[in-house]
């Protein structure tokens, strides 16, 4: 949700400021939840990947002027990151809801996929809404068009 949606329910707020305490732990990153650009290069001719641009449509399709890049990474899919939320309570969407906008574009829960979007932010919250629904091998390409359009070499496209 957000925090508008706090305030909504009621929760409690303060302006006090809080400790945090320190525990002991280690993570363990699993770099299978990101992908690199080779790993996407790689994804255009393989039926097995499903990649996924979280961006808007009108980016997408390279209908507006955009710095970074108003066009996709060729063979890409469109799922605009604001598919995932509810636009009333800014929430995710439902599991079922969710299903039905990635499988719309190819997700399927045995696919790898691969989200992106201009700088890696967008991407997450697809990657997020993605695993939260059963799909277990997801990637977030966090260079997105930030590090893919400044190579030439790479493919793009304007979307459908």
């Amino acid at each position: 949700g957000s925090f508008a949606k706090w305030k909504a329910e009621g929760r409690p707020t303060s302006t006090e400021s809080c400790r945090v305490t320190a525990v002991d732990g280690k993570s363990q990153p699993d770099d299978s939840w990101w992908a690199t650009a080779d790993e996407v290069l790689a994804a255009i001719d393989d039926g097995g990947v499903c990649t996924l641009n979280a961006l808007p449509a009108a980016l997408h399709a390279g209908e507006v002027e955009w710095d970074i890049a108003a066009r996709a990474i060729a063979g890409s899919q469109n799922t605009p990151f604001s598919g995932v939320l509810d636009p009333e309570t800014g929430t995710l969407r439902s599991d079922d809801e969710l299903r039905a906008y990635f499988q719309l574009v190819g997700g399927k829960e045995d696919k790898r996929v691969i989200s992106y979007c201009g700088g890696g932010i967008a991407a997450t919250l697809v990657g997020f809404a993605l695993r939260r629904i059963g799909y277990s091998n997801v990637g977030v390409y966090d260079g997105s068009l930030n590090e893919w359009s400044r190579n030439g070499e790479l493919p793009m496209e304007t979307g459908d």
